[in-house]
C-alpha cells in the first residue's frame, strides 16, 4: 500500500486587524511496522530522551506529533547533552514534526515537570 501516513496541519493568526494564516496536508509511505502512542512526563532541568517504545535510535521516525499537557515549555534536542535545542512547545500546544535524522530526541523543561502525549510512526 501507499500513502498510510496521513498528515495535517494549519496556522492562524489574527491581531489589530490583519490576519495571516496557512494550512497543508500531505500523506507519506509507510515503510515500516512500528507505532507508539505513550504518555511520558518530561523532566525541569534533565535532558531525557523521548520514549518511542521498540523504535531504536538506528530507526527513523518518519512522523512525531507531541502535545505539552504540563504547565512549563518543553525544550527538544537533538543532543543528549541539552545543547542544541530545535524545538519549543508551549503548554496546551502541540508540534507536528519530521525528524530529519536517525537518533534520539531528547527534552527538558525549564522550571518544572511537563506531561506529555507523544505518537511516533516508524518510517
Amino acid at each position: 500500500m501507499a500513502n498510510e501516513i496521513s498528515l495535517a496541519a494549519s496556522l492562524a493568526a489574527a491581531r489589530n486587524g490583519a490576519a495571516i494564516s496557512a494550512t497543508g496536508s500531505g500523506s507519506i509511505d509507510l515503510a515500516g511496522d512500528k507505532f507508539v502512542h505513550v504518555a511520558q512526563e518530561i523532566a525541569n532541568a534533565v535532558v531525557t530522551p523521548l520514549e518511542l517504545g521498540d523504535m531504536s535510535s538506528s530507526q527513523v521516525v518518519s512522523a512525531l506529533f507531541i502535545r505539552n499537557l504540563g504547565a512549563d515549555t518543553v525544550t527538544l534536542y537533538r543532543d543528549v547533552a541539552g545543547l542544541e535545542p530545535f524545538c519549543q512547545i508551549r503548554p496546551g500546544t502541540f508540534v507536528l514534526i519530521q525528524p530529519a535524522a536517525t537518533g534520539n530526541i531528547h527534552a527538558k523543561t525549564a522550571s518544572a515537570p511537563s506531561l506529555t502525549e507523544l505518537v511516533a510512526i516508524q518510517y
